[in-house]
């Protein structure tokens, strides 16, 4: 289940949805010859249509608010870093150490620590990995 799970969210947004959208339509047409078959009564019938489409309404738009909220994000966190940030996140993506980036930049070891401990708080990440991948997340450079 787990393997299948990655592979969903792997797959573009529009293939996700044109997915829910093919299993929802196979849904209905298995609902409608059930309901002409005469297995359900009309209100049944009825009832799990709008059930149907009330998931798939749901589903659409939890995609849709994730994808805002990330797209808020990424507008926010571009501009609350600093020229300075930007340098050092810029450094530290580049795979140099605290020390490296002092040096190249002309500032005090503490000083790079500072500007990570702020990078790290306006990006919400724990570390300098999670740093560089939620600067490449959001395409800030």
């Amino acid at each position: 289940m787990h393997s299948v799970q990655s592979a969903l969210l792997k797959m573009p947004l529009t293939v996700r949805y044109g997915l829910l959208l093919a299993c929802g339509l196979v849904s209905l047409a298995i609902l409608e010859h059930s309901f002409y078959s005469h297995r359900f009564s009309l209100e049944l019938y009825t009832g799990l249509v709008g059930l149907l489409f009330l998931t798939a309404g749901v589903g659409i738009g939890v995609g849709i608010a994730r994808s805002v909220r990330t797209s808020r994000r990424a507008r926010n966190s571009a501009h609350v870093l600093s020229s300075r940030e930007l340098q050092i996140v810029r450094r530290v993506g580049a795979g140099m150490t605290n020390q490296e980036v002092a040096a190249d930049l002309y500032v005090s070891v503490n000083t790079v620590k500072t500007h990570l401990k702020n990078i790290f708080r306006k990006l919400e990440v724990a570390n300098r990995v999670q740093a560089i991948a939620r600067v490449n997340q959001l395409n800030i450079s």
